[in-house]
């Protein structure tokens, strides 16, 4: 599976079969510099697609956003919104890696 808008986005997904549950692996990349909201748009269709599908999610993902920037950037937490929404449907856990240069 594969969703792609040139310029904008990328990614690539593989399908694990298991006995219980398939499991989706997979990445998004967000170009620097392109249209947050496009992608945010397009970042939610994609996992609501898989969780409609009754399928566990992992997603590897940059989104070129600056995670220190949540409390002033309004695309930064609807991100933190939607993972964490995702990781309640699934009740993972979830952490968030923070490097600031």
């Amino acid at each position: 599976m594969s969703y792609f808008q040139d310029r904008l986005y990328e990614s690539c997904f593989i399908e694990i079969p298991c006995k219980k549950k398939n499991i989706v692996v997979g990445e998004i990349y967000r170009l620097p510099n392109t249209d947050e909201q496009f992608f945010l748009d397009k970042y939610e269709e994609i996992t609501q697609k898989i969780n409609s599908e009754n399928k566990d999610i992992v997603i590897g993902t940059d989104k070129n956003l600056d995670y220190l920037k949540l409390n002033e950037h309004v695309n930064t937490s609807r991100v933190l919104r939607t993972v964490a929404q995702m990781a309640q449907f699934h009740k993972l856990n979830f952490t968030f890696l923070l490097i600031s240069q």
